[in-house]
């Protein structure tokens, strides 16, 4: 789930455009955007480098282009050269659309190089396009945590011994607890046992082994091994 951070304590930090979802800007109390109530959205492209207008469409979901096919690249990296484009390519507002070209150091932070500019571009455009002008720019970046890793599954028996006709129920608990993904799944193989989720029945006598698997982990199992005798 992402997180809203203000843009200078994201950037006061370590950037990776890949862990951004979105940015919205918030400006004062305007209502220039009445859908959004005063937000408008923007979608980052992290392999591609690049920033971009995330429109809403008549079911109020967030699109890259608007209904006339509109689609504003706010800023984006080609060739090691930051490419800052003000207003619609298609539609510009009062000639702003003309690019802005920055060649980055090699040593430079891109993802950092282009949130400055983001910034710059927000305050340009709400400021200088809308009248009266706002007092106030917020830009918030949408930040996705990581997915949490499931280390280890506790609670299970080590061994099973049951007679034909038992049947009964696996719970595992999955560590640590704030995992993202808690699904734990049961397979079993060998025979003279049946799995319905994480019930079991035995069916016939085996040795078969049941084993649990986090989802929600590398190569994170339990085996299970089970004798069954006859009723």
């Amino acid at each position: 789930m992402a997180e809203l951070q203000k843009i200078n304590d994201y950037l006061a930090g370590d950037v990776n455009l890949n862990d951004i979802d979105y940015i919205v800007v918030k400006a004062g109390d305007a209502n220039f955007f009445q859908v959004t109530g005063g937000a408008h959205f923007f979608g980052v492209d992290g392999d591609n480098n690049s920033i971009y207008n995330l429109w809403l469409d008549s079911d109020g979901k967030l699109v890259s282009e608007d209904a006339n096919g509109h689609k504003d690249v706010v800023a984006y990296i080609d060739n090691n050269k930051l490419q800052v484009v003000y207003g619609r390519h298609t539609d510009p507002y009062n000639g702003l659309s003309q690019p802005v070209t920055v060649t980055l150091d090699g040593t430079e932070d891109k993802g950092k190089s282009l949130l400055n500019a983001f910034k710059g571009y927000a305050d340009t455009w709400f400021n200088n396009l809308f009248v009266p002008r706002v007092k106030e720019i917020s830009v918030e970046v949408a930040v996705v945590a990581p997915d949490v890793k499931v280390t280890s599954l506790t609670g299970l028996p080590a061994s099973l011994t049951l007679k034909v006709g038992d049947n009964g129920s696996l719970s595992a608990t999955v560590v640590p607890d704030n995992a993202t993904n808690k699904d734990v799944e049961y397979t079993v193989s060998g025979t003279g046992i049946t799995l319905t989720g994480n019930n079991y029945e035995a069916t016939g006598e085996g040795t078969p082994t049941i084993v649990a698997t986090a989802k929600g982990g590398d190569n994170v199992t339990v085996s299970i091994p089970v004798t069954i005798t006859a009723a």
